[in-house]
């Protein structure tokens, strides 16, 4: 996939400014959060069906940095197969704090902290350089926020990243996907699905991704901690019978739509977070069967 890098804080068509925008609605929101501990734009309706344009996640690579790194930014924007939109229709919009002694409290509500930092398509990567200061002027496992917004269509989306200053020699890493198989099928094979039938998913994450992590107790003594990822799942039709999984080995059954869908393709979606701000994902798609 394609690398983006545009100047920082300059937009071509004015998109840098309506995305501050929103990025300001998202940061109020994320306050709001932490008080009230309500999600911010929850979707009453199932949790796993891709019915309308959704981010499901947005990934740092890596998810700590250090003075003078540079960071990989992306994100798993979906949409229903109906639609007709493709990877290059989607416009990312890419923002983030623009001074570090500002990213906690209402710093990132303050539209003077915030940066344009520039857009890729939804199947690019995003490079960012980070300025030494950001790294430097806050503190070890503060955080720096990151800003997206999405395009697709019509419908205007918007989310968050919050990336990890890292506080030691070992900062923390993505997990991975070792494995997912779609019944019998192992994932990145053809698949295929019929009506009305339950299918049993499995994934298997890299034997690295739950990392022993040291973190300080509440009377200061460090504490040796490991990761729990969980895996989160998602399809644009069917009926998962959980829509999150917290031990290994991570299952769920799938029940196909009754009918096919229009166009017959069903896209899924598994994101594996290790509570950490580590994530990723693996996206594959099923079409009915032939005979």
């Amino acid at each position: 996939m394609k690398s983006g890098r545009r100047e920082v804080g300059k937009s071509r068509d004015g998109r840098g400014r309506i995305s501050v925008r929103i990025f300001l609605l998202t940061a109020h929101c994320l306050l709001l959060t932490s008080l009230i501990g309500a999600a911010c734009g929850l979707d009453p309706g199932d949790p796993t069906l891709i019915d309308k344009p959704r981010i499901l996640a947005v990934r740092a690579e890596p998810p700590e940095v250090q003075a003078g790194w540079s960071v990989e930014l992306s994100a798993l924007v979906a949409w229903p197969d109906s639609t007709g939109v493709s990877a290059e229709d989607v416009r990312l919009d890419w923002i983030a704090c623009r001074l570090a002694g500002r990213v906690t409290g209402q710093g990132c509500a303050d539209p003077s902290s915030i940066a344009y930092l520039g857009s890729t398509t939804a199947g690019e990567k995003f490079i960012w350089a980070l300025p030494v200061a950001v790294t430097t002027e806050v503190a070890p496992r503060q955080t720096v926020l990151v800003g997206l917004g999405a395009t697709v269509g019509n419908a205007q989306l918007k989310a968050f990243k919050r990336l990890i200053i890292a506080a030691g020699d070992t900062p923390n890493l993505n997990p991975m996907f070792a494995e997912v198989r779609f019944g019998d099928v192992t994932v990145g094979q053809v698949s295929s699905y019929r009506p009305g039938q339950e299918y049993g998913i499995l994934a298997a994450l890299s034997e690295d991704s739950a990392q022993t992590y040291v973190e300080p107790s509440p009377s200061g003594d460090p504490i040796s901690k490991v990761e729990e990822p969980y895996v989160s799942w998602f399809a644009t039709a069917g009926h998962f019978d959980k829509d999150r999984t917290f031990l290994a080995p991570h299952e769920v059954t799938w029940t196909a739509p009754d009918s096919p869908p229009e166009g017959g393709r069903i896209t899924f979606h598994a994101v594996v977070h290790d509570g950490r701000e580590g994530s990723a994902w693996v996206t594959w798609t099923a079409e009915p069967a032939s005979d």
